[in-house]
């Protein structure tokens, strides 16, 4: 299983040897700085990022840096045949109190308490400020989707 690491304004994965498309759900309100080379596109929309090749080629470990209020709530990710590759998720930078899931005598899950997912100023909106798709890219994005369930 990879694992995707995010938090601390880096979303990167672990020994990626087989991913070259991932969709990340996310919450929150982000500015995405693109760092990925020239032939990855990277697509944020509606709380969503889709990052991927025309090419295939596999994604580097480091996917993205931000600023803003990121919490990751599912991924998806698939190799060159379209395979469902099996992925996790962690923000390594909550620290151990920040990762707890206990119920606490308060009534609330500790992981409620937003405020650990922040890096640098929130966006008043969450800007989609990287290219829209073509319609192409969109129909492959879409084709990757449908398979990766």
């Amino acid at each position: 299983m990879i694992n995707l690491n995010y938090g601390n304004g880096n979303v990167s994965l672990d020994d990626n040897d087989s991913i070259v498309g991932i969709q990340i759900y996310f919450k929150g309100k982000i500015k995405i700085n693109q760092v990925l080379p020239e032939e990855f596109t990277i697509y944020n929309s509606k709380n969503k990022i889709i990052i991927y090749s025309m090419g295939l080629y596999l994604l580097p470990d480091l996917l993205f840096t931000y600023n803003g209020n990121l919490k990751i709530l599912k991924c998806i990710a698939s190799d060159k045949n379209a395979n469902k590759v099996d992925i996790s998720f962690t923000n390594n930078y909550l620290g151990f109190w920040g990762n707890q899931n206990y119920t606490w005598e308060t009534g609330m899950k500790w992981d409620n308490l937003d405020g650990d997912h922040i890096v640098g100023q929130v966006p008043v909106i969450q800007q989609t400020n990287l290219p829209e798709l073509t319609k192409e890219q969109k129909r492959i994005a879409k084709r990757i989707k449908k398979r990766a369930k």
